[in-house]
């Protein structure tokens, strides 16, 4: 099995195994160790954020490689994302963020399990432009048969989010709890999110 560790920088990152095949995104690598890291922004902007070049700068002194836009002399370890080759095998180009190249590229390399820590896509910041296409490529790595799991409490994967006429984690219409989410999400982690959500859960099961 091939285990590919997603972290991403939002509460429950901590979690995360410190072994394994760990990626993890833009700075994080100043905060965690990892396998590989990913910064996906071009140059312009990475020029202006001092943490990310620090992040850089650490990624080459402890020869870990990064996956960037493109190889570029000047960061000795970076390692040019396979972008047309991914599009060409998934027939896909919906990234909206770096969580998605991440996964995307979990599949290229073959990975039979996901991991995902830090990786909530809260619907009351920017990631709610972002959250549709995570959900796209874990509906594809789903799809390939890949198992995947999304670990913390404070995560919106895959949940219904409380509106009119919906109840928060249930289907549509049918009033019943999303069991399938459930299943992804490890029990304590979707119960911890919220006392009623527990009461809720406990009186179908």
């Amino acid at each position: 099995m091939k285990n590919i560790i997603i972290i991403g920088k939002g509460n429950g990152w901590r979690e995360a195994p410190k072994d394994g095949e760990t990626w993890g995104v833009n700075d994080l690598f100043l905060k965690c160790p990892l396998k590989l890291t990913f910064e996906m922004h071009d140059l312009l902007l990475i020029s202006t954020d001092a943490s990310v070049k620090r992040a850089l700068s650490k990624a080459e002194e402890d020869k870990v490689p990064v996956m960037m836009l493109d190889h570029y002399d000047q960061y000795p370890t970076s390692v040019k994302y396979p972008i047309d080759e991914i599009i060409g095998i998934y027939k896909s180009d919906y990234f909206s963020n770096s969580i998605s190249y991440m996964i995307a590229y979990a599949l290229y390399v073959g990975a039979t399990k996901i991991d995902m820590y830090g990786v909530n896509m809260g619907t009351q910041s920017e990631y709610v432009y972002e959250k549709g296409s995570v959900e796209f490529w874990i509906g594809m790595a789903m799809g390939l048969g890949v198992e995947v799991k999304i670990h913390g409490q404070d995560t919106a994967l895959l949940r219904v989010s409380q509106q009119a006429y919906i109840i928060k984690d249930h289907l549509y219409g049918y009033l019943k709890p999303q069991q399938v989410t459930k299943s992804l999400i490890t029990e304590e982690d979707l119960l911890g999110g919220s006392s009623a959500i527990k009461a809720k859960v406990a009186a179908n099961k």
